[in-house]
């Protein structure tokens, strides 16, 4: 036979750690995402991101609107 170094193996330990993985995933809590998004609230945060966001969109046109009037 082939000598593996330990934790190497590629035999039953690594089938066995592999059904234990499946039975964590099988036991997580599922949770309903329209429900979270229903009940959240739209913070202070919300509407730093919103204001920033709009800045961003005035600032990028504002050098084509110069472009339109001072070009012609």
């Amino acid at each position: 036979g082939l000598n593996h170094p330990p934790g190497r193996c590629h035999g039953r330990g690594t089938q066995r750690s592999f059904d234990n993985k499946n039975k964590s995933i099988d036991a997580m809590r599922q949770i309903d995402v329209h429900t979270v998004i229903d009940g959240a609230r739209f913070t202070r945060f919300h509407w730093m991101v919103m204001a920033l966001c709009a800045l961003l969109l005035i600032f990028d046109g504002y050098d084509l609107f110069i472009y339109g009037v001072v070009l012609p």
